[in-house]
């Protein structure tokens, strides 16, 4: 399992997006306005990761799907989808902006699974606070 938020959003509704950091670093805040704007919440929390077809999918822990944690309000019941084939992992940090035009980097997955998966993952880093981090996604 994986502390993250997992949200499909864009052209396909299989296509997850991982959002990773540590707690407090605003991956609720982040999914939740990606909600707002047509997202659909995976996984909050935690996240399992799996593969299908040789290719990273995420879907969330049974005891806390379709549950959000919205920091100063509580965990709110939403709809949710599950699974999700990955097609971007995002690190949120405040303290540590990407460069202006940074270099592409892959997302890392757990050892166990990154032998047998068949494509990698782009990686992004991002200030989820950042008035432009729903429209980078």
């Amino acid at each position: 399992m994986i502390g993250g938020a997992g949200l499909p959003f864009g052209t396909s509704p299989e296509c997850g997006v991982l959002l990773l950091g540590e707690s407090g670093s605003g991956k609720s805040d982040l999914a939740l306005r990606l909600i707002e704007r047509g997202a659909h919440l995976v996984s909050d929390d935690r996240t399992e990761l799996f593969l299908h077809d040789g290719l990273l999918h995420a879907q969330p822990p049974l005891n806390i799907r379709g549950l959000l944690e919205v920091r100063g309000v509580g965990v709110l019941s939403i709809g949710h989808r599950a699974p999700a084939k990955l097609a971007l992992a995002v690190v949120l940090r405040r303290d540590d902006p990407p460069p202006r035009l940074p270099e592409p980097e892959w997302y890392q997955p757990p050892q166990v699974l990154a032998s047998s998966c068949k494509m990698r993952t782009p990686l992004l880093r991002l200030d989820p606070f950042a008035h432009a981090a729903t429209a980078k996604l």
